[in-house]
């Protein structure tokens, strides 16, 4: 009956009116700033771990970022926009599968959730507050003294913990860690004294007072962090001891500018980690109560007045390398760390995708033509030197047009000098291929910009596009590479298109040269190429529709059968083509330039998230192809191993390859003190259950709870696996 009550729609707005309002709205001005995300979600997470309960509560919100977004605001397109409803059940299912109990872990648990959820992203932002309490004290019943409860909590208040976590597509979290409304209070050795003094002040000197403040603190950190609630701890600790100083003797402050600066000085020389730290410091004022004087009793500083407004702001940033402790050295005092190379990738980021153009596919090209020409035999070229800056390397016809990339990624030196041009280069075409939907590339920095062309390699090292197989084999097993890792290394024809201006070839590979996926394997495989017919280098165009484009080379990973096998099978299994691509362009990127170290950390997440999933050939080509690697190390903050995870979700067959060919070890414990066999009791995993048990797991090990195997699987009911472990 309600909707009668309406009028006509066309009675509100004629058709025309909306049509200028349309042209207004779109025309008229620019879109300076845009953001979309969801706000004050809540979500509680419930460990139930034997009879003794732990909860990690968070409030959430979210931002994401994609040029695509701007369509939503400009143009009403919804197509592509993930919903804020959407980000509202995503943090419910990140909570769901993640242990992280820390808001830094659940922020970085969450961005890479959504990255990995949404290719449209260019980068997500989570801002995470720990709400917390306090396990509930509770005089046992008939006497007997006060006890912790087993799973009665108390909220504290007003103290947060909070943290802010930043990922971008093919970049590393970067995380701000923040304490909110820690209230202090010291009741003696506080002085004020000998301060500027003119006409307007009133204030007098004092050597005795109250010092109070409500302090916020928050801290960046330089290197990856194993342990967040560690460093945490770490530096609230040390907060606290700037200000009180020792538990009996404390410390004299000058003022509340002084005392801060100690903290944060205390801070850094505690947790190495943490680059700087922000300390902001309102005052609360405790005045002293001498009224009493005045109606007969007397003030012996013991009667103080609360009063927090007006208050004094006080803030100081206390950070290594400007003027304070010297940055953290990294493996080569010389290599930047971490915090640079996130810089950097940043800086990247807004440079080659902008309002004007997106050079992701050019990026990609100089960070391959940087590298390609390394020569095993005797180590020349390669990424290492930038060398391309120099004459005859700079005007070698295979880079045409890269000047342009050059001089479009020149602002990113200028903002972090730290880092070279030559670990610039490579890195932006790490990022790009991250940014048009590509696979992760992990990247050391580290290289040594030339001084000189004296330094440049010989000309002709790179693969000429009018030649055919033997000419790739021989270009490419000169840089050590196979036949495999040669069509993996082509698929980046999959992003850009040819120049005729530049290298006198022209047209796309894909209808879709901003994206990285597999088509162009799909294309090369599946359409039929034809010479095409005009003025200029010989190249072949599909015979449909004549607007695509494959180049001699191109072709030869069709017609040559060793090389057709691998084009087929990526034109079949994109994903199969991801993992191979990376594996070849770290390695491409690293030539003449090696940062093991790195390189391992980075296969050793990798090959833990395939045995996560139960991807045995997928782990055991990340394991192949950086043999040596740490297979007991675990993820940074949980502890927890390839075989927890492959044990977690039941992946019986992963068990074997671990444990008998890998040696991994069964009594590894997560940050919860579980091994891998309490993961597969707690879920009743028979066959893991069995595989552990015969390659000797202890069923005698004991968690932080101080649960057997046995014990959980109890708990959880999982009386088949009960009976496994009484045998």
């Amino acid at each position: 009956m309600w909707r009668r009550a309406l009028p006509p729609f066309a009675a509100l707005a004629p058709v025309a009116g909306f049509a200028a309002c349309e042209t207004q709205r779109k025309r008229s001005y620019d879109l300076a700033r845009h953001q979309h995300g969801k706000t004050k979600v809540r979500v509680l997470k419930v460990r139930r771990e034997g009879g003794v309960h732990t909860i990690s509560e968070y409030k959430v919100e979210t931002t994401l970022y994609s040029p695509i977004y701007e369509r939503c605001f400009t143009k009403g397109d919804n197509a592509e926009l993930v919903a804020t409803d959407t980000q509202k059940n995503t943090v419910y299912v990140v909570a769901k599968r993640t242990d992280a109990r820390t808001p830094e872990d659940f922020g970085v648990a969450l961005c890479e959730h959504l990255l990995k959820e949404y290719p449209m992203l260019t980068k997500a932002k989570a801002d995470v507050e720990s709400v917390q309490w306090d396990r509930a004290v509770i005089e046992a019943t008939g006497g007997g003294g006060a006890a912790p409860h087993a799973h009665g909590f108390l909220r504290k208040e007003p103290e947060k913990q909070v943290a802010t976590v930043t990922l971008e597509r093919g970049g590393s979290p970067t995380v701000t860690s923040k304490i909110e409304g820690l209230v202090v209070l010291k009741t003696t050795q506080s002085g004020f004294k000998d301060f500027h003094r003119d006409r307007y002040t009133l204030l007098p000197d004092c050597d005795e007072r109250c010092m109070a403040t409500e302090l916020s603190a928050s801290w960046d950190y330089n290197a990856p962090v194993g342990d967040y609630a560690a460093a945490r701890t770490g530096v609230r600790r040390e907060i606290c001891r700037g200000f009180f100083g020792p538990p009996h003797a404390g410390v004299f402050s000058e003022s509340l500018q002084e005392t801060i600066y100690d903290a944060g000085c205390l801070a850094l020389a505690a947790v190495p980690e943490v680059q700087s730290i922000e300390i902001d410091t309102p005052n609360l004022h405790y005045l002293p109560a001498k009224l009493l004087d005045a109606v007969g009793d007397k003030f012996e500083d013991d009667v103080f007045i609360p009063t927090s407004e007006p208050s004094g702001s006080i803030n100081c940033v206390v950070a290594r390398g400007a003027g304070g402790a010297p940055a953290t050295p990294t493996n080569n005092a010389n290599v930047p760390g971490p915090a640079v190379q996130a810089r950097a990738a940043a800086a990247i980021r807004d440079s080659i995708v902008t309002t004007k153009a997106n050079s992701c596919p050019m990026a990609v090209r100089l960070a391959w033509h940087a590298s390609g020409t390394y020569d095993k035999a005797d180590g020349s070229g390669g990424s290492d030197g930038a060398t391309m800056r120099f004459a005859p390397e700079r005007d070698e016809g295979a880079n045409a047009g890269l000047n342009i990339e050059r001089d479009i990624l020149k602002p990113v030196k200028k903002a972090v000098p730290e880092a070279s041009t030559a670990d610039i280069w490579t890195l932006a075409g790490a990022e790009a291929v991250a940014v048009c939907g590509g696979p992760k590339i992990s990247h050391a920095m580290g290289r040594v910009d030339a001084k000189s062309g004296a330094a440049c390699p010989a000309q002709g090292r790179l693969p000429d596009a009018a030649q055919g197989a033997a000419h790739l084999r021989d270009v490419f097993y000169r840089m050590g590479f196979d036949d495999k890792e040669i069509v993996a290394l082509s698929g980046a024809h999959t992003l850009g298109r040819c120049h005729k201006t530049r290298s006198g070839f022209d047209g796309p590979w894909t209808s879709k040269p901003l994206v990285f996926d597999n088509e162009y394997f799909v294309n090369l495989m599946n359409k039929d190429w034809v010479p095409r017919d005009w003025d200029s280098n010989f190249q072949y165009t599909d015979k449909e529709s004549q607007r695509f484009t494959m180049l001699p080379s191109d072709l030869a990973l069709k017609t040559d059968p060793k090389f057709a096998k691998h084009a087929r099978a990526y034109a079949d299994d994109e994903e199969l083509f991801f993992a191979d691509f990376k594996r070849a362009f770290e390695k491409l990127i690293g030539l003449g330039f090696q940062d093991a170290g790195a390189l391992d950390a980075a296969a050793a997440k990798n090959m833990r998230e395939e045995c996560m999933h139960g991807s045995i050939e997928h782990a055991r080509a990340v394991y192949d192809s950086r043999p040596g690697l740490d297979v007991n190390a675990g993820d940074a903050g949980s502890k927890r191993t390839a075989l927890h995870k492959a044990a977690f979700w039941g992946h019986t067959h992963i068990i074997p390859w671990l444990v008998d060919e890998l040696k991994v070890d069964t009594e590894g414990r997560d940050s919860d003190g579980d091994t891998a066999l309490h993961d597969a009791a707690r879920f009743g995993h028979e066959g893991v259950v069995k595989g552990l048990l015969a390659r000797g797991a202890s069923k005698a090990a004991k968690n932080d709870a101080g649960l057997t195997p046995l014990d959980v699987a109890k708990e959880y009911g999982q009386d088949a696996t009960v009976a496994l472990l009484k045998k």
